[in-house]
């Protein structure tokens, strides 16, 4: 994405805009959120399919339930419990479908509506916790199905407060590139529960809907707001404006920290203010980089007081989330992921300025520096899983209050250990056996033999556990001398090997080589990432252009990873891991007869 691409978060809308009021058989008032309200006058059945049914939430349930029911007047109602198979009710004609939500979590709570196709024939309406429970135990109490019956009288729409309202949208997503640890996103805008426009259908015409597509048009209208009252102004000068004047969102999970300005930005925006504001700050955002880069220099911002009275501004730091962005979220509960999305921690790093408090008259500038710190106590497992640090500096004055987020690596990427080698997935990474695509060869942790007439591939699994710009497969002898970073087997045991008759035409960093294995040659950028590195044939290509086969003998495999920021003609920018034994053969051809 663009440095001067504005990239957009969403935030959960503080209301619901669609809610309306129904009444069951023994006259209590339930809510259910639905576009357009039910529009029968004649009370409906509803059936609720849960796990307390005796096929619980199986294909089986449904085909009994349709066979009990009066599809067209009654409400087929879906528990949480039954979610893996919520989407078979598509299968079936229903003209009304309820989801029932079940208490225990925040999210619960929270009203949600399915998008409609010009195709769907049925009316979707959601109930809350509180109101489904309310449900079920009076449905249970009037003996179920065909014994309680739900009105739907009034027509009069309520927009209720969201319990995650104003808090980050979990789907969302994060930023920043990797590579530039430029802010994306840079802000936050309503994307969550949006009432919209909608392709025309049955109950079409609009609809309630999420997402950053939400969010995005909202910024862009603020945009040309303030582009329409100053119109000399440039892209990033309205960045600026729009970004300074935001207010930092709180994390879902944990409300009492602000998300992380990697998931938000500046924060939830306002145009109001942005357009009535008489200060000018500069930069607007701040990516300083790993601590390689923001222990040596203190940042710059710059302060403007536009009006034409002197202005007293307080400069303070405030951390937000601290997350942690690899290898999340594999790793996470899948629940827990789509309910708040990446996880974060209230772990923060620091900042000391140059003035923490400055007075500007009218039409004066003041440049303010500042020094970031990373949080404490960072060990190598946290280094390994990738953390973000980030916060906002504060500009106060009086009831005015202004943020500049930034975003910062707490670690050295350079020194950083780049091959994993926990047992995170039950094999330690590098993995410290050979395999191959030929499950009957038999292979150990020192030397593993491949027949190179039935394509047999030696193949190494590992985690790259941080970004680099270069790594290469190099072919070395057995008994080489190479010192690497990680060995992939015990280097107190001895082999007797099979010398190679082909030359060492080659080098890498001072070591002499086979050759360079082709797959790997090419500069690209390497995310953290799980990998599988092979061999695909038997051939390298050695320094002068040509290629080589290695049919015969024994050999080791050199993995190299670049360290970012790191000079590839020194060895220390390189880390390597060095492999078992490869053992290449060629079995007599098979006679076709």
């Amino acid at each position: 994405m663009g440095d001067d691409v504005i990239s957009v978060a969403s935030i959960a809308n503080t209301k619901f805009p669609t809610v309306y009021t129904g009444k069951d058989s023994y006259d209590q008032e339930f809510k259910y959120a639905s576009v357009w309200p039910i529009q029968t006058k004649e009370p409906l059945d509803i059936f609720i399919m849960d796990a307390n049914n005796p096929l619980g939430c199986s294909f089986d349930a449904y085909e009994d339930a349709v066979s009990k029911i009066d599809r067209n007047t009654t409400i087929f109602a879906i528990s949480t419990e039954c979610i893996g198979t919520y989407n078979i009710y598509m299968y079936y004609d229903f003209k009304y479908v309820a989801f029932l939500n079940a208490n225990g979590d925040p999210v619960a709570n929270e009203y949600i509506i399915m998008p409609r196709t010009d195709t769907d024939q049925d009316h979707f309406l959601d109930v809350d916790a509180s109101n489904s429970a309310m449900i079920r135990t009076l449905y249970a109490q009037a003996g179920g199905y065909g014994k309680y019956k739900l009105t739907f009288e009034s027509k009069v729409a309520a927009s209720p407060l969201q319990t995650l309202g104003g808090m980050m949208s979990n789907y969302s997503s994060f930023g920043p590139p990797v590579d530039t640890m430029v802010q994306k996103p840079q802000l936050a805008a309503p994307g969550g529960n949006i009432l919209a426009t909608w392709p025309l259908g049955y109950l079409g015409g609009y609809t309630v809907i999420s997402g950053t597509s939400m969010a995005t048009p909202y910024v862009a209208a603020c945009y040309a707001l303030v582009k329409q009252k100053f119109p000399t102004l440039s892209i990033s000068e309205i960045k600026a404006l729009l970004q300074t004047t935001s207010a930092p969102a709180p994390y879902p999970g944990d409300t009492s920290i602000l998300s992380t300005t990697v998931h938000q930005g500046a924060g939830l925006i306002n145009v109001y203010r942005a357009i009535n504001s008489e200060v000018s700050i500069s930069p607007s955002e701040l990516s300083i980089g790993d601590t390689d880069i923001f222990l040596k220099a203190s940042r710059n911002i710059t302060i403007t007081n536009k009006s034409g009275s002197p202005k007293t501004f307080i400069l303070s730091h405030q951390g937000a989330g601290y997350a942690e962005l690899f290898p999340y979220p594999e790793l996470l509960e899948p629940y827990l992921y789509y309910t708040y999305g990446q996880p974060q921690f209230a772990k923060y790093g620091s900042a000391k300025f140059s003035d923490n408090s400055i007075i500007l008259g009218g039409g004066q500038s003041a440049t303010i520096q500042i020094a970031f710190t990373p949080p404490e106590g960072l060990d190598s497992a946290a280094i390994a899983r990738n953390p973000i640090q980030s916060g906002y500096v504060k500009i106060t004055s009086n009831d005015d209050q202004f943020v500049v987020p930034y975003t910062a690596v707490p670690y050295s990427r350079f020194s950083a250990d780049f091959f994993d080698t926990t047992e995170i997935t039950g094999t330690p990474f590098p993995m410290r056996t050979l395999t191959t695509y030929n499950p009957e060869i038999e292979y150990n942790t020192g030397l593993a033999a491949y027949d190179r007439n039935l394509f047999q591939l030696p193949y190494f699994v590992m985690n790259f556990l941080h970004l680099s710009k270069s790594v290469r497969m190099d072919v070395l002898p057995a008994n080489t001398t190479f010192e690497a970073d990680y060995f992939g087997y015990d280097v107190s045991i001895k082999y007797d090997i099979e010398s190679s008759p082909y030359p060492l035409t080659s080098s890498f960093l001072g070591t002499p080589t086979y050759g360079l294995i082709e797959s790997y040659t090419e500069d690209r950028l390497w995310p953290p990432t799980k990998t599988w590195l092979a061999w695909y044939n038997d051939s390298v290509f050695v320094d002068d252009g040509s290629q080589l086969r290695l049919i015969t003998g024994d050999y080791r495999v050199l993995v190299s990873v670049l360290r970012w920021g790191g000079d590839a003609s020194l060895r220390e920018s390189w880390s390597t891991y060095l492999s078992p034994i490869i053992r290449n053969y060629e079995s007599p051809p098979t006679d076709p007869q």
